[in-house]
C-alpha cells in the first residue's frame, strides 16, 4: 500500500457522459443515500470508499453487500456500475438475490451517469421491482433505451424499513467477443493514449476503461512505465500494483505496491528484481493519480519489460572524465560529453551529479543509436581554492547499469599576480639564410592569475607583434583520502545467493602522492584491494577502483551496519574518509508490510496528516501483502502477541524489540473475490521510544524474520474516535444498547 502523499480526499474515477434520463414511476417518494458511505460489501472495492463514484463489477462475478436499516424507502446511489464494451454485445443482465428473508429491494439502472432522486422520484433509464426474493433486469438492443457500449450505473432501492438487509448482485455482459476485465491492456513497448475527462477533486484513475494493465512474463527483470500528459501544469503520479487493480482503503488512501516520486506532467515508475515486492510474472495494474482539477487530460503511456537473457541496451559515453581549471570565484568554460545507445532498441537513460556545483542541461532522455550531447557547466559560488571532485552518473531509466564520469575542478588561490623573469633581455645572432635562433626563458607568477602578452617590436620598420600569455598559480592542499560514494546498500535473502559486489573509487582530494590503507568495521564486509596509492595534480586525477563485498552467512535476519575507513598510511586512523554500508538480511520474501501501511486504527489516517502518526499504546491497523497465514481473532484478555501464524515486532533502536498485542488477523485471500491485501489490527507496544520520530515494524513467523523491516513514523499521541458502525456514524463512546434485531437503542446520558 502506498500512501499517495500529494492527494487527499481521493475518489476512484468513473467514465462520465451526460444523457437524458427518464423519470421512473415509484408510487411513493424516495429518499436517497450515498452508497460510498452506507454500502458495506464483501468486495473491497465497494466498502466505505468515501466519495467513490460507483464500484465497477466484473462481468459474471457475484458480490455480497449489505444495506443499513432505513426509516423510509431509500435509493442508494453511487453503488455499482458495469461497462459494456463495444463489439456486438447483445445482453446486459443484472440480478439481485435477497439474503434477508422478507426484505424487498427495487433495482434501477442508468446509462452514462448515476441514478438520482429529484423531488422524491428516481431518475433512471430502467427499473424493476417484481418479487421480494430478488430482482432481474435485462437490457438488450430491443430495450428502450437500447443497449449500447458504455458504463451502466446501478441504483439499489431499499423498500423494507427498520432492518438491515443483505443481498448478492451479479452483472453479466454476453454476446460479441469475450469481455475483457476492466482496464486497458498495454502491449510491451507500444505507446497508448491517455484520455481522461475533467475531474472535480483529486482522483486516482484505476478502474474502468481509464485504467491500464500489462502482462509481464516469467523471467522478466525490469518493468518500466512512462506516462506523459500534454498539459504542462498537470500534476500526475503513477501507482503500480501486481495481481490486483489499484484500490482505495476506506479512508480514501490508495493501495499500491509502487509509486512514482513527486508530481508533474511526466512520470516514470519501475519494478525490478531489487524492488519490494520484486518483479514477478503476473499482470501489473497501473493507476493514474491526478491532482489537477477542472481540466481534461490527454497524453500517452507506455510500459515495457526486459526478460532475463535479453541484454539491455548498453550505455556508451564519449569520455570517462572531465577536468576544469579556473581562478577561485570564476566559473570555467563549460564542457560537453555524449550519450549513445550502443545496442538495439531504445535506451531510456537518466543523468545525475552528486555535487550541486555540477550543472547539467538535461537529466533524462532516450537514444535509439543517435549521439545525444550533454552540456556540463560549473558553478564555483561558495567553493574555496583547491581540488573538488564530483561524479556524473548515467543509468538506464530504472536506475540500473550505472556508468560514471569523474569530474575534477581545480580552483586557483587568491592574491595579486607577482611576475618573475629569469632573464632581462633576449639577444639573437642569426646568419642570413640559416633559420631562426632559439632562446629560452622562464616566466613565473607567485600569486593569483597573470594574463599578459609578449610583444615583439621592430622599431626601424615600425612593426609590432604580440603573443598572449596566461599563467595560473594554484594553491593545493596536502594529500587527503576521498571516496566517490558516501553509502553502499546491500540486500541478501537468508540462505540465498551472495549479493553482487559493488564498486567505488578512492581519490586524492589534495595534491601529490597519497598512499592509503582501507579497513572495515565488521568482518562480514570486505574490500579489494585494501591499500594502494593515487596521484593528484592540477591537470589529472588518478582513481583506484575498489570492490566491496558482503557475506551474510551466519548473520541474523534484519539490518546490519558497518563502515569502510580509508586513511593515509602515514597518518593511520587520523581523518579517514568513511563509506557507510547497510546490509539487510531478509528471510521469507513473500511477506510484506506495505509502505505507509501502519495507520491509526480509528481513522485509518496516516502520518502525512498532522497528529495521525502511530503512537505507543494506540490501536493501529497494519496492511500488507501475504502477511497472514490464516484468519484468526483474539479469544481472551490479555491479548496474544501471535495470531494467524505471525507476530509483529517494533524496534525503536533504543530498547529491545517489542511485540505488538493483536486483536485480529484478516487474510484477504479468504474473501470472494479476494481483497488483495491482508490486515492486522493491533496495539502498538507502550514501551517504544518516540524521540527519533520513527520505529521499524517486522513480521515474524515463529523465530524467523518473514518480512523486510518497514519504517513507521511515530508520535507521542495519535487521537482517534472509533464508530459503532463501519464507515461512520455513532462514536463508540455513546450510551446505547442493541435490540434483538440489532437496532441501536439510545439511552439517556448521565448528567454530572
Amino acid at each position: 500500500m502506498i500512501r499517495f502523499q500529494a492527494l487527499c480526499c481521493l475518489v476512484l474515477a468513473a467514465t462520465l457522459c451526460s444523457l437524458n434520463a427518464a423519470t421512473v414511476p415509484s408510487g411513493h417518494g424516495w429518499a436517497q443515500a450515498r452508497s460510498g458511505s452506507a454500502l458495506d460489501s464483501g468486495n473491497k472495492g465497494a466498502s466505505g470508499l468515501g466519495s467513490v463514484a460507483g464500484t465497477f463489477l466484473r462481468s459474471g462475478d457475484t458480490v455480497t453487500f449489505s444495506l443499513p436499516a432505513v426509516s423510509e424507502q431509500t435509493l442508494f446511489l453511487e453503488g455499482y456500475r458495469i461497462e459494456v464494451p463495444s463489439g456486438g454485445q447483445d445482453r446486459l443482465e443484472i440480478n439481485v438475490e435477497m439474503l434477508t428473508p422478507g426484505a424487498d429491494l427495487a433495482l434501477f439502472a442508468r446509462f452514462g451517469q448515476d441514478v438520482e432522486v429529484v423531488d422524491g422520484n428516481p431518475i433512471a433509464d430502467y427499473f424493476v421491482d417484481n418479487t421480494p426474493a430478488g430482482e432481474q433486469l435485462v437490457i438488450t438492443p430491443g430495450s428502450t433505451p437500447a443497449l449500447q457500449p458504455g458504463v451502466y450505473y446501478i441504483g439499489l432501492g431499499l423498500i423494507t424499513t427498520g432492518t438491515p438487509v443483505q443481498a448478492r448482485i451479479t452483472a453479466k455482459v454476453s454476446g460479441g467477443p469475450p469481455v475483457e476485465p476492466f482496464g486497458a491492456r498495454l502491449t510491451n513497448g507500444v505507446t497508448a493514449a491517455i484520455s481522461i475527462p475533467s475531474i472535480q477533486s483529486p482522483t486516482v484513475v484505476a478502474e474502468g476503461g481509464l485504467g491500464y494493465r500489462i502482462d509481464v512474463p516469467d523471467g522478466a527483470s525490469r518493468l518500466r512505465i512512462d506516462a506523459q500528459l500534454d498539459n504542462p501544469d498537470a500534476d500526475l503520479q503513477l501507482l503500480v500494483r501486481y495481481g490486483f487493480d489499484v484500490q482505495l482503503f476506506p479512508n480514501g488512501l490508495p493501495l499500491a505496491d509502487q509509486v512514482s516520486p513527486g508530481l508533474g506532467p511526466s512520470q516514470t515508475g519501475s519494478v525490478t528484481l531489487n524492488t519490494l515486492p520484486p518483479i514477478t510474472g503476473v499482470t501489473y495494474w497501473i493507476g493514474l493519480g491526478l491532482q489537477s482539477i477542472a481540466t481534461t487530460f490527454e497524453g500517452t503511456i507506455v510500459a515495457s519489460f526486459d526478460v532475463a537473457g535479453q541484454p539491455p541496451p548498453p550505455i556508451e559515453l564519449s569520455t570517462a572524465s572531465l577536468n576544469f581549471n579556473s581562478e577561485t570565484g570564476v566559473d570555467p568554460a563549460g564542457q560537453e560529453f555524449t550519450v549513445r545507445n550502443a545496442g538495439d532498441g531504445t535506451l531510456d537513460y537518466l543523468i545525475s551529479a552528486d555535487q550541486d556545483w555540477v550543472e547539467l542541461d538535461t537529466t533524462a532522455d532516450s537514444s535509439s543509436g543517435e549521439v545525444d550531447p550533454v552540456d556540463v557547466s560549473i558553478n564555483t559560488a561558495g567553493l574555496g581554492g583547491g581540488m573538488h571532485l564530483a561524479t556524473i552518473t548515467v543509468t538506464r531509466g530504472d536506475g540500473s547499469e550505472p556508468v560514471e564520469i569523474r569530474v575534477c575542478l581545480v580552483l586557483g588561490g587568491e592574491g595579486p599576480p607577482v611576475i618573475g623573469l629569469t632573464i632581462s633581455e633576449l639577444i639573437f645572432d642569426v646568419v642570413d639564410g640559416t633559420g631562426a635562433g632559439v632562446r629560452a626563458f622562464t616566466l613565473t607568477n607567485t600569486g593569483g592569475t597573470f594574463m599578459g602578452e609578449i610583444e615583439i617590436r621592430d622599431d626601424l620598420a615600425g612593426l609590432t607583434a604580440t603573443i598572449p600569455v596566461t599563467l595560473n598559480v594554484f594553491t593545493l592542499p596536502p594529500p587527503q583520502p576521498a571516496a566517490t560514494v558516501e553509502q553502499l546498500t546491500f540486500e541478501a535473502a537468508a540462505g540465498g545467493a551472495l549479493p553482487a559486489p559493488q564498486l567505488f573509487s578512492v581519490a586524492n582530494s589534495g595534491a601529490g602522492e597519497l598512499n592509503y590503507v582501507i579497513t572495515t568495521s565488521e568482518p562480514w564486509l570486505m574490500v579489494d584491494p585494501d591499500s594502494g596509492s593515487v596521484f593528484s595534480a592540477v591537470d589529472s586525477v588518478e582513481l583506484d577502483t575498489i570492490t566491496a563485498t558482503v557475506n551474510p552467512i551466519g548473520l541474523t535476519d534484519g539490518i546490519h551496519q558497518a563502515q569502510i575507513l580509508i586513511a593515509e598510511m602515514a597518518k593511520g586512523d587520523e581523518g579517514p574518509a568513511v563509506v557507510d554500508v547497510t546490509l539487510t538480511v531478509i528471510g521469507d520474501l513473500t511477506r510484506f508490510i506495505s509502505i505507509d501501511g501502519v495507520v491509526n486504527g480509528a481513522t485509518f489516517a496516516g502520518p502525512e496528516l498532522e497528529g495521525h502518526a502511530s503512537a505507543p499504546g494506540s490501536i493501529i491497523s497494519i496492511f500488507g501483502d501475504n502477511m497472514v497465514s490464516f484468519a484468526e481473532a483474539a479469544a481472551s484478555i490479555p491479548l496474544p502477541t501471535e495470531l494467524g501464524g505471525v507476530r509483529i515486532e517494533f524496534d525503536d533502536g533504543v530498547n529491545d524489540p517489542a511485540k505488538a498485542a493483536l486483536f485480529v488477523a484478516i487474510r484477504g485471500g479468504d474473501f470472494d473475490p479476494p481483497l488483495g491485501f491482508d490486515q492486522i489490527n493491533a496495539q502498538m507496544p507502550w514501551e517504544l521510544d518516540t524521540s527519533s520520530g520513527f520505529v521499524t515494524a517486522t513480521v515474524f513467523t515463529g523465530e524467523k524474520v518473514a518480512s523486510p523491516p518497514r519504517l513507521v513514523p511515530v508520535a507521542e499521541a495519535s487521537p482517534g474516535l472509533f464508530t459503532f458502525q463501519f464507515g461512520g456514524g455513532l462514536a463508540a463512546i455513546q450510551n446505547f444498547k442493541l435490540s434483538e434485531e440489532d437496532d441501536v437503542i439510545h439511552l439517556s446520558i448521565a448528567q454530572p
